[in-house]
């Protein structure tokens, strides 16, 4: 859109909408660019707190410009509140005049729109909503390009976005918290208008919309993000363990010791043959593949593929899944890039737990034929070592240092952490390398901020009875 087409469209906007304080910031900031700064004060004082969350310029005129606004504001809150005193003085009045037979069709009106909101809620699905993935990070320098983004695409019902957080030091991306949207942008019948709803008081100093109806398709849409990065992974972890692409998927999960995977889910299949057929038609044109766009797996030599520097859409996870393990604050994490997928509490062995890069050289179920011996349901050996991480039969050692070296982990932690990553993954051992959790050392940082938990169907045959293991537990 022309500058004077933007304009005209804010304008229209927050005649349509004029309770959207970021729709009133951004027409002001139109006003003020073009000098007319009557009207631009006019709107910064409906955004409210908004222009101030925003606006950062010192200079004595922006100074000048926050008293007026601040003053407008202030009048138009004593109005607000002598209304509002009215009203209620109405309502009671109105209260004690109603018969009480009205209130059962009141009664009955809002068990209807209770009825009537229930089915909208269900009517969202993650088949009508296109995700985008911010880093909160960057929210300030992003917000306002994001909200002209998102009202420019077409093609989708709701575009909503989920704002990331960081990790304490500001190094990780906490793709848990991408569970919460951040805000949406809903058509209307009338391709020009939109619904803008925010679900982030922070951000934007209002009272939050109710997330409630999204947070069905949201999990949906990292469980499926979730299941597009192991099928990287793996994809990746065959090509390098056998220097040639898989041409079937059931070549992932071979038997021990080849099982790269435990398993495959029916999303997984469907994305592999997508893949598949799509580099089959661009090799026939003669033309190297580097990304299917039906799928967004992505050759991970390859730039990951985003919307803006700050924000991607659709498939934020792109970088084939390592371990991070930090011997001080004994935890193990999951990551893709700088984006930390899982993390867990774990047990360790002081300086008999070596540190340094390793990759997973064996999966095995059950070491040694069983599921509750000394090595738990699960072990994966470390660079044909005798160092691994596996599960353990004293899961009171969880957070101290009580192994010969190996890495401890609680049963439905190992079992998860195997489903997920695939043979040769890389893991690196260090210290002061992971975020600290909120509690004590070694346990979960609050109860509840795990996602759902990663699982596949145990499709490979992957116990090794021939073998007896004695890892440095």
């Amino acid at each position: 859109m022309t500058d004077k087409e933007n304009h005209h469209y804010f304008k229209k906007y927050v005649h349509e909408h004029p309770k959207d304080k970021f729709a009133w910031y951004l027409l002001g900031k139109e006003y003020a660019e073009k000098g007319q700064l009557g009207k631009a004060a006019y709107c910064y004082a409906k955004s409210e707190e908004i222009y101030e969350a925003y606006e950062t310029d010192t200079s004595q005129a922006a100074l000048q410009m926050r008293k007026v606004v601040r003053e407008a504001r202030q009048s138009t809150q004593r109005k607000k509140r002598s209304w509002r005193a009215l009203g209620v003085a109405l309502l009671l009045l109105l209260l004690l005049l109603i018969p009480t037979d009205v209130w059962d069709q009141d009664n009955a009106w809002l068990a209807e729109q209770a009825r009537l909101k229930s089915k909208q809620e269900q009517g969202i699905s993650s088949t009508n909503i296109a995700f985008y993935y911010m880093n909160k990070l960057d929210q300030a320098g992003g917000m306002k390009e994001a909200v002209e983004f998102m009202l420019g695409t077409t093609g989708s019902a709701h575009r909503v976005l989920l704002a990331v957080e960081r990790s304490k030091d500001q190094k990780w991306q906490l793709w848990q918290s991408a569970s919460k949207p951040f805000l949406s942008v809903q058509n209307t019948e009338q391709s020009s208008q939109a619904i803008i709803r925010y679900y982030d008081a922070a951000a934007c100093n209002c009272e939050p919309d109710d997330p409630t109806p999204y947070r069905a398709s949201i999990m949906k849409w990292q469980k499926e993000q979730e299941e597009e990065l192991v099928l990287l992974s793996a994809m990746t972890a065959f090509e390098q363990k056998l220097g040639k692409k898989p041409q079937l998927i059931e070549q992932l999960t071979a038997p021990y010791p080849n099982n790269v995977l435990s398993g495959v889910t029916p999303r997984m299949r469907q994305l592999f043959d997508a893949k598949l057929k799509a580099e089959q038609a661009k090799k026939a044109e003669g033309a190297q593949v580097q990304v299917n766009t039906s799928t967004g797996i992505q050759d991970p030599t390859q730039e990951p593929l985003q919307q803006k520097q700050y924000m991607q859409s659709q498939h934020p996870l792109q970088q084939p899944l390592e371990i991070v393990i930090d011997k001080t604050n004994y935890r193990l994490a999951v990551v893709s890039g700088e984006v930390m997928i899982r993390s867990y509490p774990i047990g360790l062995g002081a300086d008999r737990t070596p540190e340094g890069t390793f990759e997973i050289s064996e999966k095995v179920r059950n070491p040694n034929g069983k599921s509750n011996g000394e090595f738990g349901s699960r072990g994966m050996t470390l660079s044909d070592t005798l160092y691994a991480i596996h599960g353990t039969n004293k899961p009171d050692s969880i957070g101290k240092d009580e192994s010969l070296g190996c890495i401890r982990m609680r049963k439905e932690d190992v079992e998860e952490l195997f489903d997920m990553v695939p043979l040769l993954t890389k893991v690196t051992i260090g210290n002061n390398v992971l975020p600290p959790p909120a509690g004590s050392k070694g346990q979960e940082e609050q109860p509840g901020s795990k996602p759902p938990v990663f699982k596949l169907p145990p499709q490979a045959k992957e116990e090794n009875p021939r073998k007896v293991y004695k890892w440095l537990n």
